[in-house]
């Protein structure tokens, strides 16, 4: 592209791919981005911005409203139609006197004809975006239509005092509005939770960039508003420290929201991969009454590499508002107060459970729920403790089904506590369960069982083509149902105990997968 006002204009003497996409963006017609540069800013970003345009010093992304400029000034640029360069187009007529020569440098551009993702609106009118000042959310970017190549963001747009800042495209169709740690170090300026109160408008976008392909993507796009109103924040505030024990009986205690989530429920989960999913759902639903008795999983989690200079505490505990994309989440920043790298917390084995159930077991009436404490054994240092076995009353959900809660637990004699404390082991009855009880909050969670069999492995979950089961036992009939019951695939493994299935053909969700007498969860994506 040529102008006569501009020639030469695009100079950078700093070896640094982003400084040289920021001057390109100025040339196509992008302007600043962040609010602290006001003059010729969109000022769609808090502080000095996150994005190309801006000028902070981790630029990676260009912003959707820059997108939005680059291609206003694209599609009035003159451009040839055929490779032979003789048929100009000039849809808008920038310069009606402009005599068209070599030196203009005019460009041969062909028109793509590629399907434009859509963002399911229907799913949108569905959820609430009110949340109390000082509070985290995340917003779900729904599309009817779900593709391998798909991309998703949230950018915030125009606006005199931007509160929420600008992310990469993600491959997750959740977008986590929450403080962002800087490599640099600290947390991004501006990605603290805002307490200030107003309506936010977010545009929501899909898009379908595709590597392999030499074209440009194309973006579906939908705004919404977040509205942030004057009540106390809805805020984790204790329950797990840096090092806890798997089984461990806790409390998880938060702050309500005050009257805005008061007659709301609360999920809560953990993450043993630093907040990418939240495969261990520890309550499904509670009342948002400031605090909860949970039962960490009885699995054994150390220091991961997270992607930060050194490994880090990777479990988390998040607590999701039903019905609002309101959340709460624990500490998760990768340094303590000292400094010292941490993160969230670690899970250690104190004690040893055997002949344990699995952790969850769907069943259609009630008198099919086991009702003898089976043969479960406790040990600490390999010394035999006692188990008390008991259920807890039946909960019903909102779709009808029920669950009961059969608990195994034993005293932590290790030390002299002023209290008794409890390690247990969990097992969850679903009785009558048809789908997930809460469809916003289940597209922020990933459910997914951990196999029992050390040596077995059933992999990848999430699963998007072929599904791979490894060293089950040989001969053995492996039948995949849909959630409600109806089967679907029936395989059998070789002589090896080996299988593939392929389950691209099947639509995205939650799905059963028997092998032999032994049950699993997995997610088609």
């Amino acid at each position: 592209m040529y102008e006569k006002i501009r020639k030469g204009a695009a100079t950078s003497r700093i070896y640094q791919w982003s400084t040289i996409a920021h001057e390109l963006g100025h040339l196509f017609g992008a302007s600043h981005t962040g609010v602290k540069e006001q003059k010729g800013s969109i000022t769609t970003e808090p502080e000095r911005g996150q994005s190309i345009l801006s000028y902070n010093g981790t630029r990676k992304f260009f912003s959707l409203h820059t997108i939005a400029q680059i291609w206003e000034r694209l599609k009035k640029q003159p451009y040839y139609s055929n490779t032979e360069k003789t048929q100009i187009v000039d849809t808008y007529k920038m310069n009606d006197n402009i005599i068209y020569t070599d030196k203009l440098n005019i460009v041969y551009a062909k028109e793509q004809n590629i399907e434009v993702p859509v963002i399911d609106t229907e799913t949108l009118e569905t959820k609430n975006y009110q949340i109390p000042k000082g509070t985290y959310f995340s917003l779900f970017v729904p599309t009817k239509e779900k593709k391998d190549n798909f991309s998703y963001l949230a950018h915030p747009k125009t606006q005199v005092d931007p509160q929420f800042i600008s992310m990469q495209a993600s491959a997750s169709q959740r977008i986590d509005f929450q403080e962002k740690y800087s490599y640099a170090g600290g947390f991004e300026l501006g990605s603290k939770p805002t307490m200030k109160v107003g309506h936010y408008p977010i545009t929501l976008a899909i898009s379908n960039y595709d590597a392999t392909k030499d074209v440009a993507p194309v973006y579906g796009t939908k705004d919404i508003e977040v509205e942030v109103v004057d009540s106390e924040p809805f805020k984790y505030i204790g329950g797990v420290g840096a090092i806890e024990s798997a089984g461990k009986i806790t409390t998880i205690r938060w702050q309500t929201g005050g009257t805005l989530f008061q007659d709301k429920k609360i999920r809560i989960t953990m993450s043993d991969d630093y907040g990418k999913t939240f495969k261990y759902v520890l309550v499904d639903e509670t009342e948002n009454d400031g605090e909860c008795e949970v039962i960490l999983p009885y699995i054994k989690v150390d220091k991961k590499d997270v992607g930060f200079e050194e490994k880090l505490n990777p479990c988390l505990i998040r607590l999701d508002v039903i019905g609002s994309i309101a959340y709460a989440i624990s500490n998760f920043s990768p340094r303590n107060q000292w400094g010292k790298f941490q993160g969230g917390f670690s899970l250690t084995k104190h004690v040893e459970f055997k002949n344990t159930p699995k952790t969850e077991l769907n069943v259609k009436t009630l008198s099919e729920v086991p009702s003898d404490k089976g043969s479960v054994t406790a040990y600490v240092n390999g010394i035999e403790q006692d188990v008390i076995y008991e259920t807890t009353p039946e909960k019903t959900f909102s779709d009808g089904s029920k669950l009961i809660r059969r608990i195994w637990k034993t005293e932590d004699k290790r030390f002299n506590f002023a209290t008794k404390h409890y390690f247990a082991f969990e097992q969850k009855v679903y009785i009558g369960k048809k789908t997930n009880q809460d469809d916003e909050t289940d597209n922020t969670i990933t459910f997914v069982h951990r196999i029992e069999n050390k040596n077995q492995e059933l992999y990848p979950n999430p699963v998007k083509n072929i599904l791979h089961i490894k060293r089950a036992k040989a001969n053995k009939k492996v039948t995949i149902y849909s959630i409600d019951g109806r089967t679907l695939i029936e395989k059998q493994t070789d002589a090896d105990g080996n299988l593939q299935i392929n389950m691209q053909h099947l639509k995205n969700g939650l799905y059963i997968v028997k092998i032999d007498n032994k049950v699993w969860k997995i997610q088609k994506i």
